[in-house]
């Protein structure tokens, strides 16, 4: 058989011939054919009516080698759909192929519409998420990257790419993901954008909370590598340290922020209007001075407020002239061990 030349056979439909070139994927064949009928070959290589086209072709039925060199030729328009709705993209998923994830990757670069959905308003990214083959894994965590917002979309029934993620056909296959660091990694990933983000459609807690209840495999898988993004499982699962969690951010928040005082009608100390512990001649040690300006009735009444009686500064009475009881000193002979023992006896 002669090589071939990129050339239609007169008197073939030249639509007919590219398939069956793209059903070889062949990437020469499919270079030379580009090659010759490039400027000719209009409408993204149309045929049948516009409801099929080359690249939907080409991966739909998994000839990913005629995909790149189509992609690359610049004459296709990457976010077309096919006649069920699907673009390049979504028919690139759902494939145990690795090439689907170079063929995907590609697309990326262009304008391949990510965000289309099909059906009951799937999106690429779901279908990753449902099917969770390994290049379907790599094809998710590319489109996070390129847009954190496509994690958001939701489908026909409520449900978004990450619910999808963490639904398991069996224990086993729950299993097998878990040991898998990319399926991980891409389970981390996807709930940090939703924690950093909004969390008015319920999927986050929805989440979460199968998270929680899973203490046999996913909280045990997922807890250290959410922790060092850091989201703290105990957050959401323990509801005791939920509660301490929320008290303690009350006293930060605070300590931090003094103008929450006054939100909070937290009432601020009255300043000491004398000098503590201040000592005059001819006072014993164990007695404090009081400054005249609080022995008139009223700074007396505010001296009493400030400490009460028996809580003075120092030991000081509180409420009452400076000093206080004067303690006795005694020896407590009764103890053998040590016959030199002393308490204070107020």
């Amino acid at each position: 058989m002669n090589a071939y030349n990129g050339i239609c056979p007169p008197n073939v439909n030249i639509n007919k011939f590219f398939k069956e070139i793209i059903d070889r994927d062949n990437i020469t064949e499919i270079n030379l054919f580009l090659d010759n009928l490039k400027g000719n070959f209009l409408n993204n290589f149309i045929f049948d009516y516009g409801k099929e086209f080359s690249l939907g072709y080409a991966c739909e039925n998994d000839k990913f080698n005629t995909a790149l060199s189509l992609i690359k030729s610049g004459d296709v328009v990457l976010g077309q759909k096919n006649k069920n709705g699907r673009t390049p993209l979504i028919l690139c998923t759902g494939n145990e192929d690795e090439m689907s994830a170079i063929v995907a990757e590609e697309l990326l670069k262009g304008d391949c519409k990510p965000d289309a959905k099909y059906s009951t308003g799937r999106t690429a990214l779901m279908r990753c998420c449902n099917y969770k083959t390994n290049p379907d894994i790599k094809i998710a965590s590319m489109l996070l990257d390129r847009d954190p917002n496509l994690g958001f979309q939701l489908d026909d029934d409520g449900y978004s790419g990450l619910d999808l993620l963490i639904e398991f056909n069996n224990e086993n296959e729950k299993k097998e993901l878990l040991r898998d660091k990319m399926y991980r990694n891409l389970c981390v990933k996807y709930l940090k954008i939703y924690s950093d983000g909004d969390l008015s459609d319920g999927v986050f807690a929805r989440v979460m909370e199968i998270i929680c209840n899973d203490k046999d495999d996913l909280r045990p898988a997922l807890d250290r590598p959410l922790l060092q993004k850091g989201i703290n499982l105990n957050n959401y699962c323990d509801e005791s340290h939920k509660t301490i969690e929320a008290v303690a951010t009350t006293l930060k928040a605070t300590l931090v922020a003094p103008n929450l005082q006054e939100k909070m009608q937290i009432p601020k100390a009255e300043a000491v209007p004398f000098a503590v512990g201040e000592r005059i001649a001819g006072v014993s040690p164990g007695h404090r001075y009081v400054p005249d300006e609080i022995r008139d009735p009223e700074g007396f009444a505010r001296y009493e407020r400030l400490y009460p009686p028996g809580k003075g500064p120092n030991a000081g009475p509180g409420g009452g002239p400076a000093g206080g009881k004067k303690c006795k000193t005694i020896k407590r002979r009764s103890l053998k061990r040590n016959k030199k023992s002393k308490r204070q006896k107020c």
